[in-house]
């Protein structure tokens, strides 16, 4: 229970979520600040530290949430399985405003050392947001509106991130960018108390924990259709009881999550997105300068911002409202009797481990059965899923593998991402042969959204390939990859690339010019097919 001095707080699914979602926005629109006034921090980092090297340590302020988050979605994660999803976020939120406290303090202290590590503490504590409210959105939005929600939970990123570029320049240049952070921890003071007067067992639950006597309903149901045998009888008339209660260890979750080929898959397709979007935008304004479409950094950093940001803000609730509706399509028996020449048609009971497949031998007629569902090539066979019980936090029966409602939603969730990822290639194939800057950067952008259309499906997909107990540690190990395999790597990859294919666009090592000059320079335009190779060279590694 995540009750505060005995209070307990009533909110509906939809109210909680929309609490969720602005805690998530004020996360990113915190990841804006010091982005949004380089100015201003420099100077306070030269009169703090005294280097001439100013902007490497911005970058390193910057970076730093990365640490603190890789380690708090792991610790945040393990945790998910002895406490309440809402009293964990609470904590890692209370612990998100203290580093926002103090990293407002360290103006006034003058140490960058205290704002250093105030980054780093923030990361820790947004972890917790990010490991345990996806997987309870999936089990509590509306029954085939988890893509909406998802959707729209990961639209903040973009809206929070432009939002706060905005917010930060304007606190920085009157009042000071330490306001920046006071009013956004007084922002958020009071939600985080409302969160911990929440309890999850309040909340009506979507999509119901998979127990036995689910299975033993299952069982009934194939039984009617199909003649019963001894093993199907003798399963059904099981006892009712859960397993015993165990606290699992870091190793036994981490061998749980990465025995599903199907979520590293998933773990790497994000990585792979977010290694691709970092990496424009990271060179997306000297791209524009190189090409000759601006002549002017300030100009051409703000357009493809612009044009960036309205692709993740369309995009991103459209990829979950097109899981949605794929969703929505598969439950129609025809689409799923037509659907079965493209897939793998697999029985409900079917999707147990080898041991118990015996139990219903007998050939299945797939025609217009709601205890069918199908799954596509990309998907595969899934050996691992079981009806097996486990135990949550308070004690009660969950299913210790996918349930079949998770590989219904697996299946539609992999088909949509298959297509936006071809989509997306597509697109950025035809961007080397756009000549004149409207077309470019349409292409370019159409591109991008492709690429935000997967946020919410690769998150469902995460959360639906694993064990529902082992959800929450799973998307912490997500991050990890996302981080260390995509975005950490992904500018120094793309910086490689785009020397490669414009060498006249790199700066001269010696104070011979600046990177704006150089991307304006006659060699480096002349360069413009090279330049257009990296936008797809890029995508493609």
């Amino acid at each position: 229970m995540s009750e505060l001095w005995g209070l307990q707080v009533q909110l509906s699914p939809w109210t909680a979520f929309v609490l969720f979602t602005w805690l998530n926005l004020l996360i990113f629109v915190d990841r804006g600040i010091i982005p949004g006034s380089t100015v201003e921090f420099n100077q306070f980092i030269v009169a703090t530290t005294g280097t001439h090297q100013s902007d490497v340590l911005l970058g390193l302020l910057q970076s730093s949430f990365v640490v603190g988050l890789v380690g708090g979605a792991v610790l945040f994660g393990h945790f998910a399985h002895r406490h309440d999803p809402f009293f964990l976020t609470g904590v890692g939120i209370s612990v998100w405003a203290v580093a926002g406290i103090c990293a407002g303090l360290s103006y006034y202290v003058r140490s960058y050392g205290l704002l250093l590590v105030a980054r780093v503490v923030s990361g820790l504590g947004e972890a917790s947001l990010l490991c345990n409210i996806p997987p309870w959105i999936q089990t509590h939005a509306p029954k085939g509106q988890q893509g909406a929600w998802l959707g729209l939970f990961y639209t903040a990123i973009p809206v929070g991130t432009a939002f706060g570029y905005a917010y930060s320049a304007a606190l920085a240049t009157s009042v000071g960018w330490p306001v920046a952070f006071f009013v956004e921890v007084a922002t958020v003071a009071p939600v985080v108390a409302v969160v911990f007067t929440m309890s999850n067992d309040s909340l009506p639950s979507s999509t119901p924990s998979t127990t036995t006597s689910d299975t033993t309903s299952l069982l009934a149901a194939a039984a009617s259709k199909n003649p019963p045998t001894a093993t199907t009888a003798a399963t059904a008339a099981a006892p009712a009881t859960a397993s015993p209660r165990h606290h699992v260890t870091l190793t036994e979750e981490l061998t749980a999550v990465l025995r599903s080929p199907v979520y590293v898959c998933y773990c790497l397709a994000s990585a792979a997105q977010a290694a691709v979007l970092i990496g424009l935008s990271t060179f997306g304004s000297a791209l524009l300068l190189g090409l000759g479409y601006f002549d002017d950094e300030a100009t051409a950093s703000s357009v493809f911002g612009v044009l960036i940001s309205i692709a993740g803000i369309l995009a991103t609730p459209l990829g979950g409202w097109l899981v949605d509706a794929l969703q929505r399509t598969a439950r129609h028996p025809s689409t799923a009797a037509s659907g079965s020449r493209s897939g793998v048609t697999v029985p409900r009971t079917s999707l147990r481990s080898p041991r118990r497949r015996d139990a219903d031998s007998s050939a299945v007629d797939t025609r217009d059965r709601d205890d069918v569902i199908i799954v596509p090539p990309v998907v595969g066979d899934f050996e691992a899923i079981d009806t097996d019980t486990d135990t949550d936090t308070d004690g009660a029966a969950v299913a210790a593998h996918p349930t079949v409602e998770d590989m219904r939603l697996l299946a539609q969730v992999s088909m949509a991402m298959y297509w936006a990822t071809w989509l997306s290639a597509v697109l950025f194939s035809v961007v080397v042969f756009c000549e004149t800057r409207a077309s470019f950067l349409a292409v370019l952008t159409l591109a991008a959204a492709c690429c935000f259309v997967t946020n919410a499906g690769v998150a469902l997909g995460q959360i639906a390939s694993v064990p529902r107990r082992f959800q929450s540690f799973a998307l912490a190990i997500a991050a990890l990859v996302l981080h260390v395999l995509g975005d950490v790597p992904s500018p120094i990859v793309a910086g490689l690339v785009k020397d490669a294919f414009a060498p006249a666009c790199v700066a001269p090592p010696d104070g011979g010019g600046d990177g704006a000059a150089s991307a304006t320079s006659v060699a480096c335009r002349a360069e413009g097919s090279g330049q257009r190779w990296f936008v797809l060279v890029t995508n493609r590694v």
